[in-house]
């Protein structure tokens, strides 16, 4: 099969060779050449809907035939997602292959010198997937997950030791930044848990109150959305009395208004993590750049997100006849948006041994974490889409330059003005081309690890010595996922998924 550059090529040789009023239709034929590029989503949609019928083993055998996601740019991606899919069906030392291999590439990400060529001069989608931090964090709960269905619990704590490593990072990174994504809250609560389960109650603790700190740490005293967890109000309590810190004990009791009760069930616990919904994907967002001043070395453009000045690297003065910057009036920049797909206004209630019910609570909101994390980029993301407009529009004025002096030297004709004005036309067909390129190819990134849930929800429940039965019914009531455990006296971690 040939490809798009190929015929776009062809396209541009064919047109040269007639006048320039045939360059009206370049614009056109890179449209259609170029109108088959697709979203992420869409070009993983078998696999995707195999995932949301609940029938794992096709969705695993369409990720393996998925040739888009075997490229190398997309290797993170392919790997998450066989690790989420392998873990759907609880085959739990296969899906730490998988996710493993995945955290090693997201522990080692560089981006080479083609990456930013490739960025830079076509668009982002061309370009090594950047792991978004948030991505990271759900890597280490599933993990630990994994590892605690394997009863690994050393490797359990490595995870839960890693979380410190990465939120240490993140808030680093983002220091001095109210408001922004620097720690996770939702890493904390697992961390605590994995070290209580390990009897590291220390520790567990201090995950606890670093959680809490988190869960309060923005303007409106919640998480991106999500308040203090009842459960994580009575953990963090519990585990302060157990170490003897009365005065955190104490602040914390007088912060929640509760008191410490201790815990008497001789069967140990289940925490249950209940994950819905689907994770919003991501689709392009175009932005129309007009030009509404022009001077030399510089273009200021409007759009609806403002006005930008782009420069141009070249020393090249905007009346220069056919070097002139402002002949392209128009830009179009792609910017990447999340399109939520699920609500996580939903709710289950759980009955343990036909007895004591309760409700699960929100630990997590995928939604709202991955569109306010992508929100926080959004200058970055408008700075990288204007250097790649400077960039393209650097080898426009080159490209047409150049074609100009080829043109005339090569020229046949005698007539010193129809032997220019015939380069001039050339001139302006590679530069009508190189314009259409630019519009066309310019892409955003839609790419993002695309089946994880929209939301977290979870629940600590005591258990009785021997046999107990969990139902766990989700809002409706269409769908119960009945849960026997065996109370051994020690916590035990559990997860499930409904769409």
């Amino acid at each position: 099969m040939i490809s798009k550059p190929a015929v776009a090529a062809y396209a541009i040789h064919i047109l040269m060779k007639y006048s320039l009023r045939h360059t009206l239709f370049l614009p056109v034929v890179l449209a259609v050449i170029f109108s088959s590029c697709a979203t992420y989503n869409q070009k993983i949609q078998t696999y995707y809907d195999y995932m949301q019928r609940g029938n794992y083993k096709k969705a695993s055998d369409a990720l393996d035939n998925n040739k888009y996601l075997q490229k190398s740019r997309n290797q993170f991606l392919y790997l998450v997602e066989k690790g989420r899919v392998s873990y759907l069906m609880e085959r739990y030392s296969e899906s730490n292959f998988f996710f493993n291999k995945a955290d090693n590439m997201a522990e080692d990400e560089k981006k080479t010198t083609g990456d930013a060529v490739k960025g830079t001069l076509l668009n982002p989608m061309m370009q090594t997937y950047a792991v978004q931090d948030f991505e990271r964090f759900m890597l280490h709960y599933y993990k630990a997950i994994n590892y605690c269905n394997l009863n690994n619990m050393e490797d359990a704590i490595v995870e839960a030791r890693r979380i410190t490593l990465d939120n240490n990072l993140l808030s680093d990174i983002k220091k001095d930044k109210t408001n922004k994504y620097s720690k996770d809250a939702f890493s904390l609560v697992v961390q605590g848990m994995l070290y209580e389960k390990n009897g590291d109650i220390n520790n567990a603790f201090i995950s606890y109150r670093n959680a809490v700190e988190t869960y309060t740490s923005q303007a409106d005293h919640t998480w991106y959305g999500i308040t203090v967890p009842e459960q994580l109000k009575k953990d963090v309590i519990r585990t302060a009395a157990l170490m003897g810190f009365k005065d955190e004990q104490n602040r914390f009791e007088n912060m929640f208004g509760q008191k410490y009760v201790r815990d008497t069930a001789s069967g140990g616990s289940m925490i249950i993590f209940w994950e819905h919904g689907k994770a919003p994907i991501k689709s392009e967002q175009n932005i129309i750049l007009t030009l509404i001043k022009n001077e030399a070395g510089m273009l200021t453009y409007q759009s609806e997100l403002g006005s930008f000045n782009i420069p141009i690297p070249v020393g090249l003065n905007s009346n220069s006849g056919t070097n002139d910057l402002g002949s392209f009036q128009t830009f179009r920049i792609a910017l990447p948006q999340y399109l939520p797909l699920s609500s996580n206004n939903v709710s289950a209630s759980l009955t343990i041994n036909d007895g004591v019910s309760a409700n699960l609570e929100p630990v997590m909101d995928v939604n709202a974490v991955a569109i306010a994390v992508l929100k926080e980029r959004r200058a970055k993301d408008i700075t990288n889409a204007l250097i790649r407009l400077a960039a393209k529009k650097a080898i426009e004025v080159g490209a047409k330059a150049a074609t100009k002096a080829i043109a005339e030297n090569n020229s046949k004709k005698e007539d010193d003005q129809k032997k220019k004005q015939e380069a001039e036309n050339i001139s302006n067909v590679v530069g009508a081309a190189v314009q259409a390129f630019s519009f066309f190819s310019e892409k955003a990134d839609t790419r993002n690890w695309q089946t994880l849930p929209s939301g977290i929800q979870y629940i600590r429940v005591p258990l009785q010595r021997g046999a107990n039965k969990i139902i766990v019914t989700p809002q409706g009531g269409t769908t119960r996922k009945i849960i026997d455990v065996n109370g051994n006296g020690s916590i035990q971690l559990y997860s499930f998924y409904t769409n």
